[in-house]
């Protein structure tokens, strides 16, 4: 079985990216380099990190690097932020997660189907639409949601269940759809993408390969010293505080080009100059220090009576410091989406109550992150998806943390899911004739495989959440012409069928 492996420690890191600076053998000298061979050899920083440099560097007659775009200033996207969890090793979302037949989520299963998908005999009809989207009554997802979220902000979700068959507990799984997601149009004022992961997807499942692209890879965020990482307003900053440092660099920025000529002796020197420095004031006036991404300087999240967490929960739980971090980066837009990666839902050990704890602490995750962007009052949403799932035999386990439910005794990717949860400050988002549900269960409790084009497909499950993220951003039209490789088609009439969501009012 799988478990977690960061997880388990809180990731302490000082993040600091010094520019390189040599000439020697092997190397061209810096002033005969072009600035594609700057970007490779580390002077011009990636998408990622923004950087403004220090006085005394930034006079020098060394190139120093910055996020080269002068035109662009730092902002966030206009985009919903989509926040995406992978559960690695095959939860059972329909363990939580209501999932019935043809007729939507409330066509019930037989009393089989729903012992091997493991809820506790007789609940059948204890369910909960306090989301929009039905969850059964005790699941370890919705109390953890609930553990986090208001009854204010849960009133303003809804959500759309996906069944399908996967494979179990594999990176073979390409159902992430966060590169289509950039395509998109997420966006951040850091980066577009974030992810707590170093694979392509930042995650275990790994994206389409006609969705993949390079130049927006997810940089890596486990935890809040790792965001506070992304920025360096420099020591110029340190030295002058953030408003003479603004006038410093406004002056130093409008040089005359004869002045500029004096600092630098190529063209690629004084282009790096002005850009820099432009890059530089943003990145000032923007963050100030980088303070201003640090979760414990932020209220909301903790430090009053009704913050979203205690200080002992984000100084003392890698797992809800992390959820503190993506709900800051994600909600104001720092990150256009971000992919959290939780180990350890490989939980069939012949137990419920290691499943429910799991269960659990991803809903605290996503509670917290719907409860950060109710009082924030923006749009978010959240996408749950794993490799896989679990079965239950019937066994019942009941301490006081298996809750009378079925244990779990094996692999079964034919019952996975995936679902997607979308909050709208204005109101409950509203779905279309489609419904809370697409595809369907038969009434043993596995996948209708071909029930639609998702049913069979994890790859297909991707391009159905790149498709709900356009739709609720009023953006489906298009779709077609973004993902033209689509599996859906090229009418409007063949998106129709894959479409939960109506757009956010």
């Amino acid at each position: 079985m799988c478990d977690e492996n960061e997880d388990n420690k809180t990731a302490k890191l000082n993040f600091k990216i010094d520019p390189l600076l040599h000439e020697g053998e092997g190397h061209k000298p810096v002033k005969d380099m072009t600035r594609r061979e700057l970007l490779g050899q580390g002077f011009i920083l990636g998408a990622g990190t923004i950087m403004a440099p220090t006085f005394i560097a930034a006079l020098s007659e060394k190139a120093y690097g910055q996020v080269v775009n002068c035109g662009g200033a730092i902002a966030a996207g206009d985009k919903i932020g989509f926040l995406s969890l992978d559960l690695s090793g095959g939860a059972s979302i329909s363990g939580n997660v209501l999932i019935g037949q043809q007729g939507g989520q409330m066509d019930a299963l037989s009393a089989d189907g729903y012992k091997f998908l493991g809820w506790a005999p007789g609940t059948e009809d204890q369910v909960s639409n306090e989301l929009g989207l039905v969850f059964q009554a005790d699941s370890g997802f919705l109390r953890g949601i609930k553990d986090k979220a208001s009854t204010a902000a849960l009133s303003r979700v809804n959500g759309a269940v996906v069944s399908l068959k996967s494979n179990n507990d594999t990176q073979n799984n390409t159902q992430s759809p966060i590169y289509g997601i950039s395509k998109a149009g997420a966006s951040g004022a850091i980066s577009s993408l974030m992810a707590t992961g170093t694979s392509t997807s930042g995650a275990k499942s790994q994206s389409p390969a006609q969705l993949i692209n390079l130049e927006v890879k997810p940089i890596r965020v486990r935890s809040n010293n790792d965001l506070n990482g992304t920025v360096d307003t420099g020591k110029l900053v340190g030295d002058l505080g953030s408003a003479s440092a603004l006038k410093v660099l406004n002056r130093i920025s409008n040089l005359s080009e004869s002045k500029k000529a004096k600092l630098t002796d190529t063209q690629v020197q004084k282009d790096l100059l002005q850009c820099g420095y432009i890059k530089a004031e943003e990145t000032i006036a923007t963050f100030g220090s980088p303070d201003a991404l640090d979760v414990f300087q932020d209220n909301i999240l903790v430090g009053q009576n009704d913050s979203i967490f205690t200080m002992n929960e984000l100084t003392g739980n890698s797992k809800l410091n992390r959820a503190a971090t993506y709900s800051k980066a994600i909600v104001n837009g720092y990150g256009g989406a971000g992919v959290i990666e939780m180990g350890g839902y490989d939980y069939h050990n012949g137990t419920r109550s290691r499943g429910e704890t799991r269960d659990f602490e991803a809903g605290q995750t996503m509670g917290a992150a719907i409860e950060y962007a109710h009082r924030m009052g923006k749009p978010l949403i959240v996408y749950v998806s794993s490799d896989g799932s679990v079965r239950s035999d019937g066994e019942i386990d009941n301490s006081a943390d298996g809750r009378g439910k079925g244990v779990w005794r094996g692999d079964s990717g034919s019952n996975s899911a995936a679902f997607m949860l979308a909050y709208n400050p204005g109101g409950r988002p509203a779905m279309t004739a489609i419904g809370n549900q697409l595809g369907y269960y038969i009434a043993e409790g596995v996948a209708a495989t071909a029930a639609n084009l998702v049913g069979n497909s994890p790859t297909n499950l991707a391009y159905w959440a790149i498709l709900n993220f356009m739709a609720l951003n009023g953006d489906v039209g298009n779709f077609i012409t973004e993902f033209p490789e689509n599996p859906f088609g090229s009418t409007s009439a063949q998106l129709t069928p894959y479409i939960n969501f109506q757009p956010l009012a």
